[in-house]
């Protein structure tokens, strides 16, 4: 078809274009072949203006259905021919459909429709309205639902959203998800499968209680039973079962416990003046008591000290009153043990 390919740059320029395939090899007027610098000659097609115009005009050849990617260029050689080094002005794809350029205009053509839905059947259409919708919605669900490759989880939160309108639901009920003709109501089920249970735990409970079992328990509750006997209609141990208990009449003693309860509460009343003279009066070394020997130590330590003899060497120590002799030292000085008294 000629004139079919429209091209807009500044007026009095020499204009060509190159067509290119989907792989990138350029069209030689013949077929389609690797670029070659020593074969551009070939590759040109003309752009002619119209009177001034600003518009160019050229003839797209006849070539198979496809896209094609069209380079305009831009003769810097005039007069002269097109040459390797000429500047592009332009890009654009042309889709063509063997005899023309497909536009938007044409998209009811079938090869339009196949691109978008690769099946004519399944093109685009516009309602009354002007909504416009999908025809052979079957179709296009059952190629979905067909692909072996799908997952849910390539559409996003569909899941979580579908289980958001489920449970939002105020209207479901569970009787609607029947299980089968015999039990078409989770109660339903839920007795069968009670039933079914109490059988099954009946028969294991059955086969566990084993015969010696049994007769182990048997004896240690006729054991038990030997130990008891009626009191007026109240159980009570027998005499015989008690026999190894504590003795009621010695260790048991009302009076025996009343002592207990009352040293536990005599402990319970100590006052430090209490302690301090149980620990003070308490025997040291079998002879003095606690506060004898401090007062000892404490005299020996920082009180009086008095020597009453040369030889032997005699100390007497007082307490605090400066009267009275706590203690008294008598040291030889001929090297013999000393002695306290």
């Amino acid at each position: 078809m000629a004139n079919t390919l429209r091209v807009s740059h500044a007026t009095g320029a020499t204009l060509y274009f190159v067509i290119r395939d989907e792989s990138g090899d350029v069209y030689n007027g013949t077929v389609f072949e690797t670029w070659s610098a020593a074969n551009w000659g070939n590759y040109d097609y003309p752009l002619t203006e119209q009177t001034s115009s600003g518009v160019y005009i050229g003839t797209f050849p006849a070539l198979a259905t496809g896209d094609y990617a069209v380079v305009i260029y831009k003769q810097e050689n005039v007069p002269g021919s097109p040459a390797v080094g000429d500047v592009i002005v332009g890009t654009t794809t042309i889709p063509w459909d063997g005899t023309t350029i497909v536009g938007i205009e044409d998209c009811s053509d079938t090869r339009c429709a196949a691109a978008i839905l690769d099946n004519p059947g399944n093109k685009l259409a516009t309602v009354g309205s002007g909504e416009v919708t999908v025809n052979n919605t079957s179709a296009i669900a059952t190629a979905v639902w067909a692909s072996g490759t799908r997952t849910l989880t390539s559409f996003g939160t569909l899941v979580a959203d579908v289980a958001t309108q489920v449970w939002a639901s105020v209207s479901r009920t569970l009787t609607a998800f029947s299980f089968d003709t015999n039990n078409a109501t989770l109660e339903g089920r839920l007795t069968a499968g009670r039933a079914t249970n109490l059988d099954n735990l009946d028969a294991t409970v059955s086969s566990r209680a084993a015969a010696s079992d049994l007769t182990t328990a048997q004896a240690t509750l006729t054991k038990l039973d030997d130990t008891l006997e009626d009191d007026a209609g109240t159980y009570r141990f027998t005499t015989n079962a008690l026999e190894q208990a504590p003795d009621s009449t010695s260790d048991a003693t009302a009076a025996n416990q009343t002592a207990i309860l009352s040293a536990v509460s005599a402990l319970n009343d100590l006052s430090s003046a209490d302690v301090a003279t149980a620990v003070l009066g308490a025997t040291v070394d079998g002879a003095i008591d606690v506060e004898q020997a401090l007062k000892v130590i404490f005299a020996s330590q920082h009180g009086k000290m008095v020597r009453t003899a040369t030889d032997p060497l005699t100390f007497q120590f007082y307490a605090d009153d400066d009267t009275t002799v706590l203690f008294t030292w008598t040291i030889p000085t001929t090297g013999a043990t000393r002695t306290s008294t």
